[in-house]
């Protein structure tokens, strides 16, 4: 369980973040056709988060509740989710679980997201504290993030999230802020479900541009094809799994429905939820 703890201000960006990250994001994006040019030759040599024949989902799903949870407490950036997961995955996918203690190994792949990603820094006496173990953790997240960057071989950013792909899909559609915030929750609503595990950054952010596009009663453009690169058809499989995702019962009762149930509507879990239950994809 999370203690009541809050993280100090260095956990912490700006009130106004969503503004203040879309400027930023945006600005950058609308001169960096070569940087996703070359991010989409990568994903044909780079495997996907996960490989269901590992057969060791039950153990990362409690990693990746954890980053999740100590993420959002820490008001941190959406692409320091993603690579944090990214990392973790990367970890489980090398190592064995009985070296491992799995929080520890979440927030420790949290912290070196964080470094990456994040203006303010992020301190591990603050992370220690928020998963409940106590300042005397903050050592072992430290050794932890020794052992992991030895282990990746020091290469942590060679990762497109798909939040980064949802800022360049919407961009040559709409400007709407509330279809961004409600791309970003769907997708990151997807990040301990094992079958979106084994996609690809550009597909997931598709996936969920194209049912927050449904949620808001807009449509998939050929614009929305040009910037992402997959038609609606190529999207149905997956958009329906979304759906079905947010009526099941597990998702009520689950982490990420209890840590994104707070948000402005329509980017809130109980607002997705309820759409699903009384909308068809």
């Amino acid at each position: 369980m999370l203690t009541p703890y809050l993280a100090s201000a260095r956990c912490h960006i700006p009130a106004e973040r969503d503004v203040v990250h879309m400027a930023a994001v945006t600005s950058t994006l609308q001169h960096s056709d070569g940087i996703f040019e070359a991010a989409i030759a990568r994903e044909t040599l780079t495997r996907p988060l996960y490989d269901p024949i590992l057969n060791d989902w039950h153990w990362r799903i409690l990693g990746l509740q954890r980053i999740v949870t100590i993420h959002e407490h820490c008001f941190l950036a959406p692409e320091t989710l993603w690579l944090a997961a990214s990392i973790f995955h990367r970890v489980f996918n090398t190592s064995s679980t009985a070296i491992m203690d799995i929080d520890i190994t979440a927030a420790a792949s949290l912290w070196i997201a964080a470094k990456y990603e994040e203006v303010i820094d992020t301190d591990s006496d603050d992370l220690s504290r928020i998963i409940g173990h106590g300042i005397t953790s903050s050592k072992k997240i430290r050794d932890e993030e020794i052992r992991i960057l030895f282990l990746l071989g020091f290469r942590v950013a060679q990762f497109s999230s798909p939040t980064l792909w949802i800022w360049r899909i919407l961009m040559g559609a709409s400007s709407d802020l509330v279809l961004r915030r409600l791309s970003i929750l769907l997708v990151n609503i997807t990040i301990t479900d094992q079958w979106f595990a084994t996609r690809q950054p550009r597909e997931l952010a598709a996936i969920s541009v194209y049912v927050a596009i449904r949620i808001i009663g807009g449509h998939w453009t050929s614009t929305s094809t040009t910037q992402s690169g997959y038609s609606e058809d190529d999207l149905r499989h997956g958009a329906l799994l979304v759906w079905d995702l947010l009526r099941s019962d597990e998702f009520a009762s689950s982490v990420v429905f209890s840590v994104y149930s707070y948000g402005p509507s329509p980017a809130n879990s109980a607002y997705v939820r309820e759409w699903a239950l009384t909308n068809s994809i």
